[in-house]
């Protein structure tokens, strides 16, 4: 991977935050179409796959909430939903942002939940007919945006 390499080619603190964009292209506005890991957080999160995931660390949840602030400045229209939970939880690191947790870098997924929501996920049928896009681009306007560094500090270390 890629991002194996990248992380192992820069020291800690040279990377403020890595942001890992994962599966975003698949929504809907119909019940049932999204799953979790854990039945307890369909309450919380409902079960319309209608909205983009920011996850991270349990240590980070200030850094998450707030580029979710800064996300939802830039896109108001987007349903923006977050979580920091343990690295052991099925599925949160699933993504590229595992090599920078592995060497303690601090890194969030934006995704829209991939497999959790599509049944076409990496499989024959993950054609682009096959896919909803809903409000892609506005997602990737958003990542271009500068973020300011957890209010001016550094950093949360783990």
């Amino acid at each position: 991977m890629g991002s194996h390499t990248h992380a192992k080619s820069v020291a800690p603190d040279e990377v403020e935050l890595m942001i890992s964009v994962e599966m975003i292209g698949y929504f809907s506005q119909k019940p049932n179409t999204q799953r979790f890991p854990h039945s307890a957080m369909t309450p919380i999160y409902g079960d319309v796959g209608n909205f983009i995931a920011i996850v991270g660390l349990l240590g980070d949840a200030m850094l998450v909430r707030d580029l979710k602030s800064q996300m939802k400045a830039h896109a108001k229209t987007i349903d923006l939903k977050s979580m920091n939970a343990p690295r052991k939880m099925p599925g949160i690191d699933f993504s590229d942002h595992l090599n920078y947790w592995d060497r303690d870098i601090t890194a969030v997924m934006v995704t829209d939940t991939s497999f959790f929501r599509n049944d076409n996920y990496h499989t024959e049928n993950d054609t682009p007919d096959t896919r909803k896009v809903g409000p892609t681009k506005k997602v990737y306007k958003t990542r271009s945006t500068k973020r300011n560094s957890n209010n001016g500090s550094s950093p949360q270390s783990r």
